[in-house]
Order: structure tokens, then C-alpha cells, then sequence
């Protein structure tokens, strides 16, 4: 969509995580923390959240530099990331 902006990254990233998870995820936060009934969170999943991700984020999962598991923990994908940035800021203070 904003190829221009993408094209100005220096690291994409994308956070992946299986279906049953993101919507078991979602119900959770909906009901819990914002008390919406059950039928809506999984109209609002089914009918709007799930094609808006299917249309605008999944097709850049093909261009992430670095893809992050996120079905039980994120953690190595967060030391990657945090030692790019570690190289970036060493390269930086090199120039």
C-alpha cells in the first residue's frame, strides 16, 4: 500500500501467532478488559478483524526481514531485535 514508506525501513518486522490463538487472545481482551458480549467480539473478529488482517498486513509477511513467533513467547524474537538495534547504535556512533 505505501510502498514509498516501506522502502524507507531499515527492519521490517512481522509478529505471527496461529488463528485459534489470536482469536482465544482477542474474546479474552474483549470480554475480560472491555466486557463486549461474546456473539459481538466474534462477529467483529470474523466479519472485520480477520479480512482487514487477510487484505492489508498478511501480504507483508513476504517482505518481513524477520518473522516473530508469538504463539507462546516472543522472547527470541525480541533478542534479535534488540541486538540489531544494538548493531545499528554501534555502527552509528562509528561514523
Amino acid at each position: 500500500h505505501f510502498k514509498n514508506v516501506s522502502a524507507k525501513l531499515d527492519l521490517r518486522v512481522f509478529l505471527q501467532a496461529k488463528e485459534n490463538l489470536k482469536v482465544i487472545r482477542r474474546i479474552k481482551r474483549d470480554r475480560v478488559e472491555r466486557n463486549y458480549p461474546l456473539e459481538d467480539v466474534l462477529y467483529r473478529y470474523e466479519n472485520h478483524v480477520l479480512p482487514t488482517f487477510e487484505k492489508y498486513i498478511k501480504p507483508y509477511l513476504d517482505e518481513a526481514d524477520v518473522v516473530i513467533n508469538n504463539n507462546h513467547s516472543f522472547d527470541r524474537g525480541i533478542e534479535v531485535l534488540i541486538g540489531y538495534l544494538q548493531m545499528r547504535l554501534i555502527n552509528a556512533k562509528m561514523l
